[in-house]
């Protein structure tokens, strides 16, 4: 299956929040799940070891925020881990293709 289309713009946070630097100018984000899916759309920031998982950034409907989401337990012997969130709807990682040519769906 394809990736989904959808982009917004993440608006800054006025603040560092990671120590590559800050978030001062808006920046798109892209959907990294599978096309078609029924739920928000979502785009990972960053992982975290200690939390399981990592910050993504889910959006609908004008609306957007950040969570911390655990991470998917899928394993695939072809494609690896499952690089989303747990519960994610469409496909796991390894099933979603980018034909913009981002295989590693982080981010846009």
């Amino acid at each position: 299956m394809f990736r989904c289309t959808a982009v917004a713009l993440l608006p800054p946070t006025g603040r560092a929040v990671r120590a590559e630097g800050s978030l001062a100018e808006p920046r798109p984000v892209r959907c990294v799940l599978g096309e078609r899916h029924r739920d928000e759309h979502a785009c990972p920031q960053w992982d975290d070891d200690r939390l399981g998982g990592g910050v993504w950034v889910r959006w609908a409907a004008g609306a957007m925020y950040r969570v911390v989401l655990l991470r998917c337990t899928h394993y695939d012997e072809v494609h690896g881990p499952c690089r989303l969130f747990a519960d994610h709807p469409s496909g796991h990682s390894g099933e979603v293709v980018d034909p913009a040519g981002n295989a590693e769906g982080r981010g846009a």
